[in-house]
């Protein structure tokens, strides 16, 4: 028997949790909402299921911060919603499905069934207030922090940007600029060095010589626009913050797939397939687990 549920029309701010009983070899079938056979939306007894606001995961993506963890660095669910489910939360080892408010095409009545298994459902916090009027498309509409022009077209708003105001900033770390280009050096020395060897060149050493000026120039000139990028961590996007200070892209929380170290970045990849780079960070590992946790995703 199924059990059915209300989704009433302007409801908003509420996260459904579901465990998905599946085994790992089914997983596509749950996870691709470009599937034609995505199952999803059949097992919750609805025709349609908006993917931008859905997450489906394996409860070990998640590492160490576990399935209460995403919720509340992800979602703002608090911690007293949260305090007597966290140990069964943390328990699930299988597939999750996470499914805002905004997914469903309000009223409409659920009627999960298995292999579907209700978790909770949960309240997020109230979204900062939106600017008055049309914004535009989300990537263009961000204005400017305090004291710089907004861009054109947009209004600015006392509220700060559309998605809301910083909950951490990432800064690019000087010791690890230089450590870059250290091995960048490094490596343009030895294959300089190997190239002109290779070609009976008695002077090879030059080509070390010119690769450690080309490097050593181009750290100099580009130190000073590189370690004033800065990348800001909000409820609903991830964005970048050019050397002028003004925001030059954002990433919706929504959009993104997955998260991953590179050397000492860390690259975020939409669903779409683009990707941001958050370069030279001191703690790689923790830029990427933070992000991962408040977009809901994977790393690696």
């Amino acid at each position: 028997m199924r059990d059915r549920m209300q989704v009433r029309e302007g409801e908003g701010g509420l996260v459904r949790v579901f465990a998905v009983d599946v085994d790992p070899g089914e997983d596509r079938l749950w996870r691709d909402p470009d599937d034609a056979e995505w199952q999803l939306p059949f097992a919750l007894g609805v025709d349609r299921l908006d993917p931008v606001d859905v997450q489906v995961f394996r409860a070990g993506e998640m590492e160490e911060i576990g399935l209460s963890g995403l919720l509340s660095a992800g979602h703002g669910v608090g911690e007293a919603q949260l305090a007597d489910d966290r140990d069964r939360l943390d328990a699930e080892t299988g597939l999750i499905a996470v499914i805002r408010s905004a997914a469903f095409d309000a009223p409409v009545e659920l009627s999960p069934h298995p292999p579907l298994r209700l978790l909770g459902v949960y309240a997020e916090p109230s979204p900062p207030a939106a600017p008055p009027g049309p914004v535009g498309d989300y990537a263009s509409a961000r204005p400017g922090p305090a004291g710089s022009p907004p861009d054109e077209g947009v209004a600015e708003s006392p509220d700060g940007p559309p998605d809301g105001p910083p909950q951490e900033v990432f800064r690019p770390d000087r010791d690890r600029y230089i450590r870059d280009h250290l091995w960048l050096a490094a490596v343009g020395m030895a294959g300089a060095t190997a190239v002109l060897w290779a070609l009976g060149n008695a002077e090879y050493w030059v080509g070390a010589v010119a690769a450690l000026l080309a490097v050593a120039v181009r750290g100099w000139y580009l130190a000073s626009e590189e370690l004033a990028r800065t990348w800001e961590l909000t409820p609903a996007a991830i964005r970048a913050v050019g050397p002028d200070g003004r925001h030059e892209r954002s990433v919706p929380l929504t959009q993104v797939a997955r998260v991953r170290e590179l050397g000492s970045a860390v690259q975020i990849i939409t669903r779409g397939g683009d990707k941001m780079l958050l370069k030279y960070m001191a703690e790689g590992e923790r830029v990427r687990d933070r992000i991962a946790a408040a977009a809901g995703v994977g790393t690696g």
